[in-house]
């Protein structure tokens, strides 16, 4: 619980690790209890560790062709950090 007088903050931390190749992946969540059956969301988390990890992963693909159609080349970058927004109300 937040350091609120209401009680209407909460925060939480949390860390993964893959220990095989090497990747984390640390979030820092909060939510604010905005009224009794609603409440805003916020997390941020950060990649680190290897590059193609579990929790960092990436992809380089090259042009194939497929049934006489050239797909790609695909390249997707391993990402740094991820922001998110929610909101969640009770019935």
């Amino acid at each position: 619980e937040g350091p609120d007088a209401e009680k209407r903050t909460n925060y939480t931390l949390s860390v993964l690790s893959n220990l095989s190749d090497a990747s984390i992946v640390a979030r820092v969540d909060f939510s604010y209890r905005v009224l009794t059956y609603l409440t805003l969301e916020a997390f941020l988390a950060g990649h680190a560790g290897t590059k193609g990890g579990e929790f960092r992963f990436a992809l380089n693909a090259p042009l194939v062709n497929y049934k006489g159609t050239n797909v790609g080349p695909l390249d997707i970058p391993a990402p740094t950090f991820d922001v998110g927004l929610g909101m969640r109300m009770a019935f």
